[in-house]
């Protein structure tokens, strides 16, 4: 049997209408989140870019169980609508969902 890694998930957009946004996306988003089990480990429109350049106004980071947790709440029906509800409240010019698969394991320093 193959082990499952969890996966997380970045998204940055920047959004004009945050209320909208919030009622119309991020509100309907947690009842789907809740039940693939989604942990939502930050998101915040208060963000500081330390180095580089950013245009996106709003980042979260999501944890999804597997990897096939993410692609089952990616196509959920339910979300299908989300979809096209975030695309059209977000700039597609910096819009960007990234999936980070498991990889390079990194080791703590135990000093």
């Amino acid at each position: 049997m193959t082990q499952q890694h969890p996966v997380h998930v970045l998204a940055q957009l920047r959004i004009e209408d945050k209320e909208t946004f919030m009622e119309h996306y991020i509100k309907p988003l947690q009842r789907i989140n809740s039940r693939h089990e989604v942990e939502v480990v930050s998101a915040s429109f208060d963000i500081d870019v330390i180095e580089g350049d950013a245009h996106h106004n709003m980042t979260a980071i999501l944890k999804f169980p597997s990897r096939q947790v993410f692609d089952a709440w990616y196509a959920d029906d339910e979300y299908q609508p989300l979809i096209k509800i975030r695309k059209r409240l977000s700039d597609p010019k910096t819009a960007s969902l990234i999936c980070i698969n498991p990889g390079m394991e990194v080791q703590q320093d135990a000093n």
